[in-house]
């Protein structure tokens, strides 16, 4: 029997507008491998479902968006007889009305009490296979056994085992749960654990032994723990006692019995000396091999693994502006105050200029993978058709943009801007934040004739504190990058179109502050581990 596409788009409808119920959060660790599915699997009336609402309920409260949440419930009586057709048309027409999430790696999708639907194993398989997409799928264990998944899913899922409430969980749904002494986890241990756990380039063995603690800091015993993370109850009790006793170093194998290590501290010394020197002439920087060859009778492999172990990047480099400005703290007091108290009835305006936008044409397109999977591309080869000027004025309070475009920046292009600024506001107060580019100065002539107009200037080298730049990088992402003109008057609708776009939902930034540690470099490497 096939079930109606009306009834198909009924469920559907009520799935998505379904909101996350009440219960009682599951202490359950999922494994934090990529790529995979998880197979939620546990006794009758273990929490299954429970549990993958409580998932859902998750990623709705970190802000994903509901229609990228699905939740399909199998076990509707109104579902009888429901195919694995049926079940693709389904997803096919969540698609079909809500597309793009997949694309953008942000769909979740809850497969509850999969064994209904004859033949789930080969859907699931494709849609692992499009990618995109995060994947959870129960039953019952007589369905959904261990061995069963393996072979079903070959190798795409990860088991997640649900046990009935723990002692703990069990008093917090009586309301009962301590609120201080059980977690004996301190919360930067438990953030390194959490970490271990959700890397994908963590070992297998060290996944485990993480989530063998954050399990045991949730009060789950040893036998149900070896259960879920599939070892034996012995090594369960043996990495809960290295970790009392030793912390994060109890975690870490015990060396070896038999020969001594080649290399040792004195060896990790001369390392880290030979950092802090500068790499051989005509060398930009360190790398491995030169490290080893500066070293003379150390392994290239050993090299490697001590920056490793030392979370050393030879090829990471951080770029810094310093600002020079000896009025620094007055003129970052004045437009923060700006930002956090505008005076009555005013307008606080950021302005500024991106130049020389160019009009780029470029070859575009999918480009097909071997994997089946497609992907936008665009040739590197491109013709230039001129560029643009655009000024763009940020309404501080609202979020809304004025802008206006021009082939030149110079100080009459400026200022005409600004004329068109004050007209949109008359009669009121402006206080306009600029960087100290030379057309923003010395416009005092301008500035008696506009009484109402106040610049305020940002320190030297800090136009990071002028939120028109976050604005600036946001068209560029959204708007720019990718894009292929043949003119430049179509360069300038696409930008006019992006930011009436932006203006109907435009909400003003958030100003936060953040304390920034400082070091002077000196022109010389600072090595800190």
């Amino acid at each position: 029997m096939t079930i109606s596409h009306d009834l198909l788009r009924l469920k559907l409808a009520e799935s998505l507008a379904a909101d996350p119920p009440a219960l009682t959060r599951r202490e359950v660790v999922l494994p934090g491998i990529p790529g995979k599915a998880f197979a939620v699997i546990g006794v009758r009336r273990g929490g299954k479902t429970t549990f993958l609402a409580q998932c859902r309920a998750d990623r709705l409260a970190a802000g994903r968006p509901r229609e990228a949440q699905l939740m399909v419930s199998l076990e509707d009586e109104r579902l009888t007889g429901l195919t694995v057709a049926d079940l693709g048309w389904l997803l096919d027409e969540h698609a079909r009305q809500f597309p793009g999430f997949r694309e953008a790696g942000g769909m979740t999708l809850y497969l509850d009490e999969v064994q209904t639907v004859m033949g789930w194993e080969g859907l699931v398989r494709r849609q692992m296979d499009r990618g995109g997409v995060e994947l959870f799928v129960s039953g019952s264990s007589a369905k959904l056994l261990s061995r069963e998944v393996a072979t079903s899913l070959r190798g795409r899922a990860m088991e997640v085992l649900v046990h009935p409430f723990s002692f703990r969980e069990a008093l917090r749904h009586a309301g009962l749960e301590p609120t201080v002494g059980w977690d004996r986890l301190k919360p930067k241990v438990r953030k390194v654990l959490e970490a271990r756990c959700r890397a994908p380039s963590t070992a297998q063995r060290d996944v485990k032994r993480a989530r063998i603690v954050l399990l045991a800091a949730a009060g789950r015993s040893t036998r149900s723990i070896a259960e879920e993370v599939g070892v034996q109850p012995r090594i369960v009790s043996n990495w809960r006692r290295r970790f009392a006793e030793h912390g994060l170093g109890g975690l870490q194998d015990l060396p070896k019995a038999g020969k001594q290590p080649l290399y040792g501290k004195a060896t990790n010394k001369r390392i880290l000396a030979l950092l802090d020197q500068p790499p051989p002439a005509g060398y930009a920087r360190w790398t491995g091999p030169l490290l080893a060859k500066a070293l003379g009778d150390v392994d290239v492999q050993y090299v490697w693994r001590f920056l490793r172990e030392h979370n050393i990047d030879l090829a990471a480099r951080k770029s810094w502006c310093e600002s020079n400005d000896p009025q620094f703290v007055a003129k970052a007091a004045d437009v923060v105050g700006l930002y956090v108290d505008p005076p009555a009835k005013a307008i606080v305006l950021c302005v500024d200029e991106k130049p020389s936008i160019q009009a780029l044409e470029r070859a575009q397109g999918y480009l097909k993978l071997p994997n089946g999977r497609a992907l936008t591309g665009q040739s590197h080869d491109y013709k230039r058709h001129g560029t643009t000027t655009l000024f763009a004025a940020l309404e501080v309070a609202t979020g809304r943009i004025i802008a206006a475009h021009s082939k030149r920046r110079r100080r009459v292009e400026f200022l005409g801007f600004m004329n068109s600024v004050v007209a949109a506001f008359p009669d009121r107060e402006l206080h306009v934040i600029v960087d100290n580019l030379n057309t923003h100065k010395k416009n005092e002539r301008w500035l008696k004739k506009h009484r109402n107009v106040h610049f305020h200037f940002t320190p030297t080298r800090s136009s990071w504190l002028n939120q028109v730049e976050i604005w600036f990088s946001i068209l560029q992402g959204q708007s720019l990058n990718g894009a292929s003109f043949i003119a430049v008057e179509q360069l300038q609708e696409h930008i006019d179109a992006f930011i009436a776009a932006y203006n109907e939902t435009a909400e003003p930034f958030a100003w936060t502050k953040k304390k920034v540690y400082q070091r002077r470099f000196k022109n010389r490497r600072i090595t800190q581990l």
